[in-house]
């Protein structure tokens, strides 16, 4: 995770409804709950339908408005590049905070406006930071902080809510020490204490109506960016991946995890599925998740000696690279580059491997692999 990211968290919360405060009674409410399942698992037309049903028999409820807002949010996660869509995603948040306003100037404390008031601005900043839009991202993102705060110091103690307070105070411990450029931007938030963060996050895993899906992905991620429990992180993102089967995100982190635990064979059948399924274009499983792919099933064979297939996996990684990276080369690029150098180094091509480090130094830095690509131009891969 880049420190933007981080930045992005802190400035971004989650906003969710209280404990044992449903957002609508009965079968809407059920309603609501399974169109959120449906997002998750990348079921668009569903959760659309679920929540156009809720929009259509409360049409001045926030609710069903900013889910089909959150379905477009989730399109927009795996087609970046499809500008109507952020169009559409704008104008669904603008109306949320619309009717958001209309419910606060009648009753400042009414928990529906400020949470979906929280939640539009969140996500229509979060959106503006992934267009590098960082000053507009910023003015919405505190207005965010300070709708949750308030709504904390009302809705104390639920369990949806201990989502976004677990959130900030695991990473506003984390950052300064892991990221010390970001220091002075944290002088002018609260602390933050990292065990709190997890305590709070397991409890809205495991209890929270609206939430849990959500705080059980970030507590994978912090156990797998930050406490290197990879087990842990396994088993929560395979818990996830058994649910919503069909979202790549979640099906791609579970190779991630077995290929930090060097659990090779797993890795192998996972990208075999994930690549199966981009072939026949399931949706989610987009070129951005068959270049990650490539990448794993190279390093797959490269670990067993498989030279040529190796090659052939790197190559297509690099190919989809070239298409993929137009802010700059992708760590992806820079490793499938940097390994097809060392698998040209024990097949005794020399200069094939040179070209290669050669390229490597020309982009990025990534994972140290300058330093990588400098020493094995002095010495060839595999001969210290």
């Amino acid at each position: 995770m880049n420190r933007w990211l981080l930045l992005l968290i802190l400035l971004f919360p989650i906003v969710s409804p209280a404990r044992g405060q449903t957002i609508t009674e009965g079968e809407l409410d059920q309603i609501i709950v399974r169109g959120i399942d449906r997002i998750y698992n990348l079921e668009f037309q569903e959760a659309e339908r679920l929540f156009a049903n809720v929009v259509d028999t409360m049409s001045n409820h926030p609710a069903g408005h900013f889910f089909l807002a959150m379905t477009d949010w989730w399109r927009i996660l795996i087609d970046r590049e499809n500008e109507a869509l952020e169009k559409r995603f704008y104008l669904r948040l603008e109306h949320v905070i619309d009717l958001c306003d209309d419910r606060l100037d009648k009753n400042k404390t009414d928990y529906i406006g400020l949470l979906f008031k929280g939640g539009a601005l969140g996500f229509r900043g979060r959106l503006r930071a992934l267009k590098s839009q960082w000053i507009r991202a910023a003015n919405a993102g505190k207005a965010a902080i300070d709708i949750v705060n308030y709504a904390l110091k009302v809705y104390p103690e639920n369990y949806d809510l201990l989502l976004g307070t677990g959130v900030y105070s695991y990473y506003a411990d984390v950052i300064p020490d892991e990221y010390p450029l970001l220091k002075p931007f944290m002088l002018f938030l609260p602390k933050g204490d990292k065990q709190t963060g997890i305590e709070q996050l397991t409890l809205a895993s495991q209890h929270a109506r609206y939430a849990s899906t959500e705080a059980t992905y970030f507590l994978f991620q912090l156990y797998f960016y930050y406490e290197k429990q990879y087990l842990k992180s396994l088993e929560l993102v395979h818990t996830l991946h058994e649910k919503y089967p069909r979202n790549a995100l979640f099906h791609r982190y579970v190779g991630r995890c077995y290929a930090v635990l060097n659990r090779w064979e797993e890795v192998k059948a996972v990208f075999d599925e994930v690549l199966a399924r981009y072939l026949v274009h399931q949706p989610g499983y987009s070129h951005f998740v068959a270049r990650e792919a490539y990448y794993y099933l190279g390093a797959y064979s490269m670990t067993r000696g498989q030279d040529s297939l190796a090659l052939a996996h790197f190559s297509r990684c690099d190919e989809l690279s070239r298409k993929l990276d137009r802010d700059g080369t992708s760590g992806f690029m820079v490793m499938a580059n940097l390994k097809i150098g060392m698998i040209y180094d024990t097949q005794k091509k020399r200069e094939l491997a040179i070209q290669q480090y050669r390229k490597v130094l020309a982009m990025k830095e990534y994972n140290q692999a300058h330093k990588s690509a400098k020493l094995y131009l002095k010495t060839p891969y595999g001969q210290f």
